[in-house]
């Protein structure tokens, strides 16, 4: 199947970029076993294309690449306690992303609004500095958002009142 050889590529790029040969566990990765035996990456059964990315605490340096978006079955992206740096790339489709204790630096990119479906983000712990965006309103589906713990400025933007869904708002002391 095409789109399982292309999420192995993929797979690849996010080892490289993230220094995945410093990483504490790498149980299987880069070796010609199937995808789904490597250590936090969990597939469908049938079709073997990537539901669930787990690299929490695994020591991941460098970025996220933004080549995670052709992973289009992933719902959950799991990278919290690590040292990744880079900044956060729009294309991320997963539906439950944990970003909590890296060190992403600058702005919250207000391109987040194109994770349409996107239900819970921790980006607590982090380096993120700047206004809320405005555009974080535009998440719909969203239940969960932690940003404490950053350098986050200025008031929280009106449009997170637009969330109908957010049950859980931990926001920076700003």
């Amino acid at each position: 199947d095409e789109q399982v050889w292309k999420e192995r590529l993929v797979l690849a790029v996010f080892f490289y970029s993230t220094g995945g040969n410093q990483w504490k566990r790498s149980k299987n990765w880069m070796t010609s076993k199937d995808h789904s035996s490597w250590r936090g990456v969990w597939t469908d059964s049938s079709t073997n294309y990537v539901l669930d990315l787990d690299q929490f605490y695994n020591k991941l340096t460098g970025y996220i690449p933004s080549e995670i978006a052709a992973l289009t079955s992933l719902q959950r992206l799991d990278l919290y306690e690590n040292d990744i740096t880079g900044p956060i790339p729009s294309e991320i489709a997963a539906l439950i992303l944990y970003l909590f204790s890296n060190d992403l630096p600058g702005p919250i990119p207000s391109e987040i609004a194109a994770l349409a479906s996107l239900t819970y983000l921790d980006l607590d712990e982090n380096d993120l500095s700047g206004p809320i965006p405005p555009e974080i309103g535009a998440l719909a589906s969203l239940t969960i958002l932690y940003l404490d713990n950053n350098f986050l400025s200025g008031p929280i933007p009106p449009e997170i009142g637009a969330l109908t869904s957010l049950t859980f708002l931990v926001p920076s002391p700003l």
